[in-house]
């Protein structure tokens, strides 16, 4: 079961719609990313894909997952 929901900033920018996100760590509930996105959906998918470059977020999304959690956006 995914934990989704926006608790952030929306901002306008040139007419299109910009999400500020924070990625907790479900098990302590403090914040471990700050983001941006447009589609919030789409960018937790890329997130637990694990297929961004920072190797830190890399590794703590990928140590959640390999506990059956994932990160609360």
């Amino acid at each position: 079961m995914t934990r989704f929901g926006i608790c952030a900033a929306k901002v306008v920018i040139m007419s299109e719609t910009a999400y500020v996100y924070a990625l907790e760590d479900p098990r302590t509930g403090v914040p471990m990313y700050v983001g941006a996105t447009v589609d919030p959906q789409s960018r937790f998918q890329t997130h637990m894909a694990c297929s961004q470059r920072n190797e830190q977020l890399r590794q703590w999304v990928s140590e959640l997952s390999d506990k059956g959690e994932e990160p609360v956006m």
